[in-house]
Parts: structure tokens; C-alpha cells; sequence
């Protein structure tokens, strides 16, 4: 299923973008990208979200602060965490750029220790917490979008 959503914003520095289409992602709004994933997930359907990921970030303007909702997730395999870790590397550049912060919903510390194991891969080149609540990732992104100079 696929979101067919679309979010006119306008950031700092951010020229007005559609949310991308896909059903992880719940929206692009106030310049905060918002992705819930699943509890799991096959590698085609993690190479097909990182493509996605990928065009919007190519594609939008920033400063974009993004909350990856982990809480679902219950496994990933080897070659998903070298799928995202292979995205990030790729998108360095772009995110120097463009990426505010991420924040990382996590609840579990199996699901914690992938994302290390995935920045383990590849350090990520931007600002990021792992939070426990949507209000305090939402509290931190404020925090850095309040201090942003372009």
C-alpha cells in the first residue's frame, strides 16, 4: 500500500517539496520527514524505500530534520543494514547540505544495536539522538531548526 499524500512546506531555507510516495513514510510537514518502519521487511522492499529515500533527499531543499519510528522494527538482516548503510554513504554529500537531524525512535536494544551496527558500516556526516518519545524527537529538531544558520 502507498501513500498518496502530499504536503506542501516551506522551511528556513526550503523550497516547497511533496512528501514522498510510499508506505513507510507518514508525511513531509513543517520540514520534518516522518518514517514508521515495519516490523519487518524483505530487501527488495528495503531496496525499493531507499530509492524513494534517496529522490526525495536529491530532490528537496533544506535544512530537513527527519524521526525514523524504529519501535516496530523486531529484525533487519545483514544485507538491509548494508542497504542503508551503502544510502548513507552514497547521500553524504546531499546530507552535508540538507540534512538538519535525525532522531531515532527506539525502544529496544536489539533495534538499537542495529543502528549501530549500520553507523558501525558507515558514521552518518549529520546530528542525530535516539529518542525515546515523538515529542522529544519533535523538542530536538525544533532545538536545531531554532539555531540553524544558513
Amino acid at each position: 500500500m502507498l501513500l498518496a499524500m502530499t504536503v506542501s512546506v516551506e522551511g528556513p531555507t526550503s523550497r516547497k517539496a511533496a512528501s514522498p510516495e510510499h508506505a513507510w513514510i507518514r508525511g513531509f510537514e513543517g520540514g520534518t520527514l516522518h518514517v514508521v518502519f515495519p516490523a519487518r521487511a524483505t530487501d527488495d522492499e528495503v531496496r525499493v524505500f531507499c530509492d524513494v529515500l534517496e529522490k526525495f533527499w536529491r530532490d528537496v531543499d533544506g535544512p530537513v530534520g527527519t524521526v525514523f519510528d524504529c519501535r516496530p522494527v523486531t529484525a533487519a538482516t545483514a544485507s538491509q543494514r548494508k542497504l542503508f548503510a551503502d544510502l548513507q554513504q552514497r547521500l553524504e554529500p546531499v546530507f552535508r547540505g540538507k540534512m538538519l537531524g535525525a532522531a531515532f525512535l527506539i525502544d529496544s536494544a536489539l533495534v538499537r544495536g542495529l543502528l549501530t551496527a549500520i553507523f558501525w558500516l558507515r558514521p552518518p556526516v549529520y546530528r542525530h539522538i535516539v529518542a525515546s518519545n515523538e515529542i522529544e524527537a519533535r523538542a530536538w529538531l525544533g532545538q536545531l531548526r531554532a539555531s540553524f544558520l544558513p
